[in-house]
């Protein structure tokens, strides 16, 4: 058999996984690549993709389209009882939560990450009543802690927590948004993720029908329960995670496949992936 990977976008990740993986990269114009039965594409991140029959493509179009937009997420992890923040499209119930002093999350982009698009509406602001015009509102909830939790064929493949990068008071920014731009990381080293984030992880993964995806979930001690705030089919993929991806690509769902000629080659030189 052989494999292949699928990526329209420039990223870093799909370049780092096809080199770790020796494998080439089907170009998106004038491909010379011709599918076989026994052929598998890891489709990285797309909704859309040629058709590649009878070759086997891991994370399907429709399963991407299902994590990308996160109204739909929401949706479906609702439909098969995965624990998500409390959302509505309806103005008037915002209107409703902030009355009631609420903090709500409005999301302007459905599909976007690292925080784009998102804006924090605080019952305290005065004009918060003229923010109300996003596709999609959250209630905010504090919780304690939040993983990211790589998920792949069902198991669990690698599991991280955020934390603070800089926390001698230098960030100013909302620290209820926990990306990179506000100086929060992932980390492995000491942690124990609770057994409620790693099952709701493989749970949503599972339902919206992913071979593969990295679910960003929140955990409140309180409770007892985590919480899924969205699952990404072409997450950042560095150093061990990495490594555990091509592993579990290896051993899932490639056993025994033959790397390209040309892909040997570039591998020795340390060159770049080559395409197809």
């Amino acid at each position: 058999m052989r494999l292949f990977l699928y990526a329209t976008r420039p990223s870093r990740g799909a370049r780092a996984l096809a080199r770790a993986l020796g494998i080439k990269k089907i170009r998106t114009s004038n491909s010379r690549y011709k599918p076989r039965a026994t052929d598998v594409i890891v489709n990285w991140g797309n909704t859309t993709i040629p058709v590649f029959a009878p070759a086997r493509v891991l994370n399907t179009p429709q399963a991407v389209a299902n994590s990308s937009n996160k109204l739909t997420t929401f949706r479906l992890l609702e439909e098969a009882g995965v624990n998500i923040p409390l959302y509505t499209t309806e103005a008037a119930k915002v209107v409703e939560w902030l009355k009631n002093n609420y903090v709500v999350v409005g999301r302007q982009l459905l599909r976007a990450g690292e925080g784009r698009g998102i804006v924090m509406l605080d019952p305290a602001d005065p004009d918060v009543l003229e923010k109300l015009k996003c596709p999609l509102y959250t209630l905010y909830r504090k919780k304690k802690d939040e993983y990211r939790v790589h998920v792949m064929n069902g198991k669990v493949i690698d599991a991280q927590k955020k934390r603070r990068a800089v926390s001698d008071g230098r960030w100013k920014g909302d620290n209820r948004i926990r990306n990179s731009l506000g100086g929060w990381v992932f980390t492995r080293e000491n942690i124990s993720v609770p057994k409620d984030v790693l099952e709701a992880s493989t749970k949503a993964v599972g339902t919206l029908g992913l071979d593969f995806g990295a679910v960003d979930c929140g955990y409140s001690v309180s409770r007892a329960r985590a919480t899924v705030y969205e699952v990404n089919s072409a997450a950042g993929v560095t150093a061990t995670t990495l490594e555990r991806y091509a592993k579990g690509l290896e051993e899932n769902f490639a056993t025994g496949y033959s790397k390209p000629r040309r892909a040997r080659r570039v591998r020795r030189t340390g060159r770049a992936g080559a395409a197809t």
